[in-house]
Parts: C-alpha cells; sequence; structure tokens
C-alpha cells in the first residue's frame, strides 16, 4: 500500500468537497505508535503539510490538517535513550505534529480504500467517523 498516494488522495478528496466536516476528516491523520516508524511517518505527513499542501493545493492551508502522533508509554521512541526522545518530540512539535503519550487506542476504525470508516465494534458505516477531543469515535464513542 502507497501511504503517500492515499494521503494525496486525500487532499484531492479535501480540495473538492464543499462539506466542511467530510475536509476536516480528509484532512485528519492518526499515527498509532510512537517507535521509529511512526515517528518517521508523522515526520513525513508534517513535510506534506508544510511543502505539497500549499503549493499544490491552494484551496487548503496547512491549519486546515491535524497529524496526531499516539504512543502508549510516557515517551517516543521509547526503545532510544531519553535524549533522543526528547529531540524527536520537540522536532515533531515544530512540524506541528500533535504528540500524545500515554494514550492507548480502545477500538480501531477501519477505513477501506474507498473511504468508507467502520468502527469494529460498530458493523454500521459511520458517517462522520472523527475524533472529538476525547479520541472518541463521534459516531459511536468507542475510541
Amino acid at each position: 500500500m502507497n501511504i503517500r498516494s492515499l494521503i494525496l488522495q486525500n487532499f484531492e478528496q479535501a480540495a473538492i468537497t464543499e462539506d466542511l466536516a467530510t475536509r476536516k476528516a480528509l484532512l485528519n491523520f492518526v499515527i498509532v505508535g510512537g517507535g521509529s516508524t511512526g515517528v518517521e511517518l508523522a515526520g513525513a505527513i508534517a513535510e506534506l503539510k508544510d511543502h505539497i499542501l500549499p503549493k499544490d493545493y491552494q484551496d487548503l492551508t496547512p491549519s486546515d490538517m491535524q497529524i496526531y502522533l499516539l504512543e502508549g508509554s510516557s515517551r517516543v521512541l521509547p526503545t532510544m535513550s531519553a535524549e533522543s526522545s526528547k529531540k524527536a518530540a520537540r522536532f515533531l512539535n515544530k512540524l506541528g505534529v500533535l504528540v500524545h503519550c500515554n494514550t492507548f487506542v480502545k477500538a480501531q476504525l477501519l477505513i477501506c480504500h474507498r473511504r468508507h470508516r467502520y468502527c469494529r465494534e460498530s458493523p454500521g458505516r459511520c458517517d462522520a467517523a472523527t475524533l472529538d477531543h476525547d479520541w472518541r469515535c463521534t459516531t459511536h464513542q468507542t475510541l
């Protein structure tokens, strides 16, 4: 699966939709796991936000996009030194990534290639499967 292509498809859809809730959902990225892969992915998405979004999608602004990195332990890069973790967290914050440590995902949203969102606990389609500020699915309150 080419994650970059999927992100760019989200940008395309967000640029043409007139529904603000749909646009927000398309530009809301949540990465679970603050190990090396999660940190690298969060940084790469933030680079797309800062460099590709304003240049190629002028109808969208970087402030429309949110990137969340969730880590279950007390710091990102928990297998590395404390100093490396601090530097990575500072770097991600400068890029605009919202890092949440000591945060666990209780349920998963399944997202298929056609962007239909499903809560694992509820087989029905979530029409507004976005996360509220308490990390819950606003449709089914399962997160």
